[in-house]
């Protein structure tokens, strides 16, 4: 005979009121389906468990062993029930979310504060760092899912995609570069100039450099930058012709301290997208932050 977990419920109330009436009202329960479950548990652990009387039940030795154990028991049975529900409404959570710089400046805060005030009690860890470190992170488990900027090339089939917003690439210069790039401009013409990129190893390096490739150009930049915020203040001081998203550039550009080139052939667009590993199945916090980033 089985003992099932509604009869060792039953055994720790009665233990505990030291009645079987009383710990039928507890559980809702007739007194009938309380001494069945209690006779079930006799049976199965093949002792006697309580004493009766007149006066109600007491534990004997062997039913104070197995309260020890099963009170502990059914409490942390109690409390992992809670956790998950508190994680199942959204009142407890995690959401471990990697992003680059560019999507964490400019797709990604006003998101977070979109969900941390529909949530306050679920917690954002935010991981930052380059395009290839959040990749290792996802296929590692380390993060939830990243947002990234990718080229119409995507990933490989180990990540799932979701485009979120277009991001357009830009190439500006200061005034001291006005006359001599004005017009429209060719790649084979900003060879000749000085030019800052980010670093390589970065998405947006590689980006540039298959552009400069598909016109048989080699790319050779005077300056690289670690983080894409640092361009645009070396194009405003006349250092060079710089390269980078344009939501870095619009306030130098609104302003007049930079100017954005005509490209004869503009910058190929690229993606911020919404990246996840089907083989890290998502938390219910996560899945309902990426929900609401793929609703827009």
């Amino acid at each position: 005979m089985e003992a099932s977990l509604d009869a060792y419920k039953a055994f720790v109330c009665a233990a505990r009121a030291k009645s079987l009436t009383a710990a039928a009202k507890e559980l809702y329960l007739s007194q009938p389906t309380v001494t069945h479950h209690l006779q079930t548990l006799e049976a199965y652990h093949g002792c006697r468990l309580f004493e009766r009387s007149r006066r109600g039940v007491t534990l004997t030795p062997e039913g104070e062993i197995l309260y020890a154990y099963i009170s502990d028991a059914l409490a942390r049975i109690g409390e992992a029930y809670e956790a998950l529900e508190a994680r199942r409404t959204l009142a407890r959570g995690v959401v471990r979310i990697g992003a680059t710089e560019t999507t964490l400046h400019h797709y990604l805060l006003p998101q977070l504060r979109r969900f941390k005030e529909a949530y306050p009690d679920v917690r954002l860890k935010i991981a930052n760092g380059s395009t290839p470190g959040m990749l290792a992170d996802l296929d590692a488990g380390a993060i939830d899912f990243a947002v990234l900027v990718l080229t119409a090339h995507g990933l490989t089939d180990t990540f799932e995609t979701t485009e979120l917003a277009p991001l357009r690439d830009v190439v500006i210069a200061g005034e001291k570069y006005r006359a001599a790039l004005g017009g429209t401009v060719t790649m084979e013409m900003l060879t000749h100039f000085p030019l800052i990129c980010m670093t390589p190893g970065t998405l947006t390096r590689d980006h540039i450099e298959e552009v400069f490739r598909a016109s048989g150009l080699a790319f050779a930049p005077d300056m690289e930058m670690a983080t894409a915020d640092l361009v645009t203040p070396l194009v405003e001081n006349g250092l060079g012709v710089g390269f980078v998203p344009h939501a870095f550039a619009r306030g130098a550009i609104e302003k007049g301290s930079v100017f954005e080139l005509q490209l004869e052939t503009p910058l190929p667009e690229r993606r911020i997208c919404l990246v996840c590993a089907p083989s890290h199945p998502l938390s219910v916090a996560a899945e309902a932050f990426a929900k609401m980033l793929r609703r827009g």
